[in-house]
């Protein structure tokens, strides 16, 4: 579960980044008498809090390829932005690979005990051991490795070695 939630915490994190240039970028340009996104948003809200969450909203739109009102209306905005899309689509990219990557192991280690669970209840069965009895070892294995699963061995840490 960590290993999904490191890279959210990172796409987030890059797209308060993003953001904080985005709206700095908006301002700049609107004091130095140039049009910008700032004053083409609908219902213009000269409130701090709106044109930050209207600048994060742009920047997880361009990483994850996304639309919005929101659009570059002079060269530094024209500028970033394709900075940022082009950024955007790389770690958006490696968020979904990393993701997709740690999916696959968490059904990779299900499948291996699944699988050996299966070899236990067809060495059972094939032994002709009491469905009852056989259900009870296959319920004390599934228990003993969820166990062992949730314990630290010490093999596991090799400093110990």
């Amino acid at each position: 579960v960590f290993s999904m939630l490191k890279p959210l915490g990172l796409l987030l994190a890059a797209a308060h980044f993003t953001a904080a240039i985005w709206f700095e970028a908006g301002t700049i340009m609107v004091e130095a008498g140039h049009r910008s996104w700032v004053e083409q948003m609908d219902g213009y809200s000269p409130a701090l809090e709106y044109r930050y969450l209207t600048a994060l909203h742009w920047a997880l739109c361009t990483f994850t390829v996304g639309t919005m009102d929101v659009y570059p209306c002079n060269w530094l905005e024209r500028i970033i932005s394709v900075v940022i899309l082009t950024l955007g689509v790389i770690v958006f990219s490696t968020f979904i690979s990393t993701i997709t990557t740690s999916m696959a192991q968490i059904a990779k280690l299900s499948e291996a005990d699944s699988a050996q669970l299966w070899l236990l209840r067809k060495y059972l069965s094939q032994n002709s051991v009491n469905r009852v009895l056989m259900f009870r070892v296959l319920k004390y294995v599934e228990f003993a490795c969820k166990a062992q699963k949730e314990t630290i061995q010490d093999t596991q840490v090799h400093v110990l070695g």
